[in-house]
C-alpha cells in the first residue's frame, strides 16, 4: 500500500527510501553497541527490512555499509537482536527477520513512510522530512499514529 502511495505522489520514492537508514543513523540513533535503546534496535530492524527489498540476502557487512557503522558494532547488534528473537543468522552469515522482527520493522517503516510523506506534503524539504520522521517514528504512540493516519486518510491530505 505505502509503496504504491509513494510512487503515486512522489517520483523520488526510491531516493527517499534509500536514504532512510543513513539519515536515521546520521541523526544520532546509534546509541552504543550494546543497543540498550529501543530506537537503535528498531533502526537496525528497519534497515534489514529495507536492505532485504534491495538485496537477495542481507549480511552484517551490508548493514555496516548502509549505516556507515563499524562491522564490529553491527556484529554485536546482530547478536543482541538474535538473542531477542528478532533475527536469525545462517551459518553463511545471511540475516533474516523473524516474525517478531518483521513486525517491528514493518511498523517503523510504515510510520516513517507516512510521516515523511506528510511532512513533504506540508512543504518540508525531503531530507529534513526524512530526518524528522526518524525521530518521530520511535516516540509516537500506537494510538497517536493511528489517529494521525486516519486523519490524513479522511482529509485526503496524501
Amino acid at each position: 500500500f505505502f509503496r504504491s502511495f509513494f510512487l503515486d505522489f512522489f517520483s523520488d520514492y526510491d531516493i527517499i527510501m534509500d536514504i532512510i537508514p543513513r539519515v536515521c543513523s546520521a541523526a544520532g540513533y546509534e546509541r552504543g553497541i550494546f543497543m540498550t535503546n529501543t530506537e537503535s534496535s528498531e533502526n537496525y530492524l528497519e534497515t534489514i527490512l529495507i536492505l532485504s527489498k534491495r538485496l537477495p540476502v542481507v549480511r552484517s557487512v551490508d548493514i555496516a555499509n548502509e549505516l556507515g557503522f563499524k562491522k564490529s558494532s553491527v556484529s554485536i547488534a546482530m547478536k543482541n537482536l538474535r538473542e531477542r528473537g528478532h533475527i536469525t543468522v545462517t551459518e553463511a552469515g545471511f540475516i533474516y527477520l523473524t516474525e517478531s522482527g518483521k513486525k517491528i520493522a514493518e511498523m517503523i517503516y510504515e510510520r516513517h513512510e507516512l510521516i515523511s510523506a506528510f511532512l513533504i506534503k506540508l512543504g518540508v524539504p525531503a531530507d529534513t522530512a526524512v530526518e524528522d520522521a526518524c525521530r518521530i517514528e520511535h516516540v509516537i504512540s500506537a494510538e497517536s499514529f493511528a489517529a494521525l493516519k486516519e486523519h490524513i486518510k479522511q482529509a485526503g491530505i496524501i
